[in-house]
């Protein structure tokens, strides 16, 4: 009876708790261990571990309470330890916790004080977290002490204090992650835009940090969070991974990607055998095919509508009678998709039995992609009247597609046709500015319109500009706007560049076009002065409020911009200023009446 009153005492004087377990180790932190390992106890509701034991494969040590706080974790760490933005409870065990944590595998056990065990642990290097500057967490607080439920932490020092942030981690999830789009090959700098994309189909969120992908070289790639600042992929979402310059990765031609997880298991691979362009290979279904890029979205099967197509919107600049003339210059409104096409050129002309215009052109890059622009077509002036009055057809044609629209051409405009008689001269090879805006604001778009000459010779023309001042170019690049264009012979063309000013501060700028006619190594130049202000205007801004695609209103390249006010005095009359010079007067003449006093005096 005495004995059993005695062990009834025992387990009376023994703190109770549902769970208490350990939760979170930083065994071996960066560099020196000492003063920043510690030991996170969790308990589901709050215990003081006061003169509770922990101990190691070779020593123990007694708790001491260090600061008090009522949440459900507990915090075991070495004298020095910095714990003040910490919120939980925190004990200290001396110099060191045990013999030091082992950084290849301990046994670890909490003692109550009476020396009954509390919960025991023993864990492994190869678990995670060794030396990289992150904790060994515990993703389910009240499982089993098993490898499969301990993860590094995806937080650079661990949680201390806080719910773990491994915490609810499906392990089983990471076996059904999908490589769902591949980048290789984009259009322009591939370093700097090519991407990997996966999707998780379960219904957990998973993390994939630690894990990495590698390709048939063996080339190595660590999901970190480089992949737009997170490495979580939600529930049925898509995580794109941009590859921001890693070398050697995404093969254009032949490669296989594989994803592994951080223990090296394999998760998927995906072989491609030749890239195209400016398509990513995607997943569609059950088949992979090259098409149109969508990172972070659901892939879209493109395969019914790779076929470009073109379509003339409206024909602008046309008379009350709906005719136009021998001589004018008409403009047309077009609306172009682009599909899977490697061509480019699109090209716009007025013709009947033969052409009647000169022929404008323009280029399109982008696949998979629709554009809205408005072209200008010069029709001829007819001054031999060879051409005849009566219906023509304007014909847009391009990315091997075409449309076309009808109209009627009446009556010659007769001041070109006097201007060329008077000109009985050979034409010469001429280029100048039409028109462009001489004010901007810093981070548009806008657009410069050059007129180019020909003379007794077709040529073949390519056509850029850029904005600089000394050295250094504002513009995305120097060549971005590059257009072919045809001028045949005693032909004209109007060539319209949009240009951007990236990230450049107010003041004076210059405005480059280069010509190359036939491929000649000595290139033509214009160039042109800008001003580039913060400050939007009426006078120099158009629909300021849009999209950054948008034009500004051009005005004279060759005006002088509107100084800005330094003062509010604009103008001065004459009377204002004797009236400003009065008081000096007046002052000027009490000095010299008492200087007069003074010295007037015996």
């Amino acid at each position: 009876m005495k004995g059993l009153a005695i062990f009834v005492l025992i387990i009376i004087l023994i703190p109770f708790s549902h769970s208490i377990v350990f939760n979170e180790l930083m065994y071996n932190p960066v560099g020196v261990d000492n003063n920043k390992e510690f030991i996170e106890i969790y308990h589901d509701t709050y215990i003081n571990l006061s003169r509770f034991i922990i101990a190691d494969s070779n020593s123990n040590d007694t708790l001491t309470e260090l600061k008090h706080f009522n949440s459900s974790y507990s915090l075991i760490v070495e004298s020095g330890f910095n714990h003040t933005k910490i919120n939980a409870s925190v004990y200290s065990v001396g110099a060191t916790i045990g013999n030091d944590l082992s950084n290849t595998e301990e046994n670890l056990t909490l003692f109550y004080p009476n020396k009954s065990i509390v919960t025991k642990l023993r864990y492994f290097s190869e678990w995670g977290a060794n030396g990289n500057g992150y904790s060994l967490e515990k993703i389910d607080p009240v499982a089993q002490n098993i490898e499969n439920n301990w993860h590094t932490s995806f937080i650079v020092n661990g949680t201390p204090g806080k719910q773990n942030s491994v915490f609810g981690l499906q392990g089983f999830a990471y076996n059904q992650i999908k490589i769902n789009e591949i980048f290789p090959n984009p259009e322009g700098n591939d370093s700097d835009n090519e991407f990997i994309e996966v999707y998780n189909p379960t219904d957990h969120d998973v993390d994939l940090k630690w894990s990495y992908f590698k390709d048939l070289a063996n080339h190595k790639f660590i999901i970190t969070d480089m992949s737009a600042g997170t490495t979580v992929i939600r529930s049925k979402g898509y995580l794109t991974i941009h590859i921001l310059g890693f070398q050697g990765l995404l093969n254009n031609d032949l490669d296989e990607i594989k994803l592994y997880d951080e223990d090296g298991t394999l998760i998927d691979d995906v072989s491609y055998a030749q890239s195209v362009e400016g398509n990513s290979y995607s997943l569609v279904g059950e088949y992979w095919q090259n098409t149109k890029p969508t990172p972070g979205m659901e892939n879209i099967d493109y395969s019914r509508i790779k076929d470009s197509s073109i379509e003339i919107l409206k024909i602008y600049d046309l008379g009350t009678d709906k005719k136009a003339e021998f001589g004018q210059t008409i403009r047309i409104r077009v609306k172009i998709y682009k599909g899977d096409s490697t061509k480019t050129e699109v090209r716009a002309w007025v013709e009947k039995d033969e052409k009647a215009s000169k022929e404008t052109t323009s280029n399109i890059y982008s696949r998979y992609s629709t554009y809205e622009m408005t072209l200008p077509i010069q029709i001829k002036p007819n001054c031999d009247d060879k051409l005849k009055s009566g219906k023509y057809n304007i014909k847009f044609q391009g990315l091997d597609v075409s449309d076309e629209e009808s109209i009627n051409i009446d009556g010659r405009d007769n001041a070109v046709c006097d201007e060329r008689l008077a000109d009985v001269s050979s034409p010469k090879f001429s280029y100048n500015f039409v028109d462009y805006p001489s004010v901007i604001n810093s981070n548009h778009v806008f657009t410069a319109k050059v007129e180019i000459k020909g003379d007794e010779t077709s040529h073949d023309l390519e056509v850029w500009s850029y904005v600089y001042r000394g050295s250094k170019t504002y513009s995305n690049e120097r060549e971005g706007n590059k257009q072919k264009v045809y001028i045949p012979a005693e032909g004209s063309v109007i060539v319209e560049l949009q240009n951007s000013v990236i990230d450049a501060d107010p003041g004076d700028y210059k405005l480059k076009v280069k010509i190359q006619k036939d491929s000649q190594k000595t290139l033509k130049e214009l160039t042109g002065d800008l001003r580039v202000t913060e400050y939007s205007s009426e006078e120099n801004c158009g629909d300021c409020s849009g999209s950054s695609q948008q034009n500004y209103a051009l005005s004279s390249p060759f005006s002088t911009p509107k100084p800005f006010a330094l003062s509010t005095i604009m103008f001065e009359s004459s009377q204002r200023k004797a009236e400003r010079l009065v008081p000096y007067f007046i002052g000027t003449i009490m000095i010299l009446t008492t200087l007069f006093l003074l010295f007037s005096r015996p």
